[in-house]
């Protein structure tokens, strides 16, 4: 049976336990873990069949202070994929590129499709929604690390492949232009979603 205990009212409404806290931070679990055992992390504002879970606003805010928000960077995926990784469907992402970042990667859906995409989830099982937004961040996933697809045998094309964990949807779209490569996320966006101050 799952309990559940209130320790606070208000809060923007998005619960998240240790795990998330370190995807969305950019950390490994086990410094989340870390956090909360020395004490670091604010009191938690519920439980949850005795795991503490927190309101995101709380933690965002906390990370603020103690400077251990990350800067997320921007990544533009043709959709599908964009989704699919967002959804938490798709732990790699194969590139030509290699980067040595790691951390919260902001999902841009670019303005072109891959046809291709659309049938190779299928196959898979993965049914893709019917409404997709296409120009605007949709989501958010961890960068883990960059190896040599060699090394990935799951969705191996292209020179790398990107390793990721955590994937987020928004709760809404925010429109804006891609670019390639990584890019900065525009510090507008970032307010909004809790990111900066």
């Amino acid at each position: 049976m799952t309990t559940f205990t209130a320790r606070r009212t208000g809060g923007t409404g998005d619960p998240v336990g240790a795990a998330d806290i370190a995807a969305r931070l950019g950390v490994r679990a086990e410094t989340a873990a870390t956090w909360r055992h020395r004490g670091l992390l604010p009191e938690p504002d519920w439980t949850v069949s005795g795991s503490p879970v927190w309101d995101w606003s709380q933690i965002a805010e906390w990370a603020a202070e103690t400077d251990r928000m990350p800067s997320p960077m921007v990544l533009t995926v043709r959709q599908p994929w964009a989704w699919a990784i967002c959804a938490g469907h798709q732990d790699v992402e194969n590139r030509d590129g290699y980067t040595d970042y790691q951390g919260l990667l902001l999902i841009h859906a670019g303005t072109r499709s891959d046809p291709l995409g659309y049938p190779a989830l299928d196959d898979r099982g993965i049914t893709v929604p019917d409404h997709e937004d296409f120009g605007a961040l949709i989501g958010s996933v961890t960068l883990l690390d960059v190896v040599p697809s060699s090394s990935s045998p799951r969705w191996s094309e292209g020179s790398y492949a990107w390793l990721l964990r955590g994937g987020r949807l928004f709760d809404r779209p925010f429109p804006q232009r891609g670019r390639q490569g990584l890019t900065a996320a525009p510090a507008a966006v970032l307010k909004q979603l809790g990111y900066a101050p």
